[in-house]
């Protein structure tokens, strides 16, 4: 689930973002690692749809092509919305203090708190 409004600003063409993700999707299979999808919404924050988090309307399409349980799930995120999507949806919340991060947990508010706060993913 990857906001991506550079694409509404001009700042990035789709078929470079796309690259971008064929890349993510090789390098997570060549390490066997399994993904189901890449939900990207290229809205621009100030014409969002529901799709754009903390929206849940990409997580609520992955629910149903997947069949998931989304509180089985983990929402692992550097961003505040990233965390607010997670939680309004049921599920366990883990920041990454990687990319955005750090400043997101120096700016959460008292009512969104990961369950999870790790330094990175590796």
């Amino acid at each position: 689930m990857t906001n991506q409004s550079g694409v509404a600003r001009g700042l990035i063409h789709q078929q470079d973002l796309n690259a971008i993700h064929n890349f993510i999707r090789t390098e997570l299979k060549r390490n066997g690692i399994p993904l189901l999808g890449i939900y990207v919404c290229t809205d621009h924050p100030d014409n969002a749809t529901e799709n754009r988090k903390p929206g849940t309307g990409m997580f609520l399409e992955a629910k149903v092509e997947h069949g998931l349980d989304l509180i089985k799930c983990l929402m692992i995120g550097d961003s505040p919305a990233d965390i607010q999507a997670g939680e309004m949806l049921g599920m366990e919340t883990m920041l990454v203090l990687t990319g955005r991060g750090k400043q997101t947990e120096d700016k959460l508010q008292d009512f969104i708190s990961p369950t999870f706060t790790v330094s990175n993913i590796k």
